[in-house]
């Protein structure tokens, strides 16, 4: 459900989520300078906190006093898009033997060669529903 990542990019397919790539690079700068956002692990820096971002979300709207059941609660009737680097969550809709799956759609991309002159990937479509 995640998308793609290219450091500096926030043209063309980056500009719809272009708000998080900045966040993350904000966020990375305080709590670990030493991460290479710009390397070539920098998309799996951005993969791992867009998710937790999203998790992050859900237990906002889990609450303060969020224990097992309040979280369950959030896990059973959330419906939104937790970020705008993620795709809509819906764990009302039911799936294939797991009525509180999830994430029903994915991102497609496709190799191309990034602005620094290496090869990356850049979203071909976003948030495509699956089964």
């Amino acid at each position: 459900m995640y998308p793609a990542y290219s450091y500096g990019d926030r043209s063309g397919n980056f500009a719809s989520y272009a708000d998080d790539l900045t966040l993350v690079g904000k966020q990375y700068a305080t709590s670990d300078p030493g991460a290479d956002l710009k390397g070539l692990g920098g998309d799996l820096l951005f993969l791992n906190w867009s998710a937790q971002k999203a998790f992050h979300t859900l237990l906002l709207a889990c609450g303060r006093s969020c224990g097992r059941n309040e979280l369950l609660k959030v896990l059973r009737t959330y419906k939104a898009r937790p970020s705008s680097s993620a795709c809509n969550l819906d764990f009302t809709r039911p799936g294939l033997g797991n009525s509180h799956r999830g994430g029903y759609a994915l991102s497609v991309m496709e190799a191309y060669k990034a602005p620094d002159g290496t090869v990356n990937f850049r979203n071909t479509n976003t948030c495509v529903e699956s089964l």
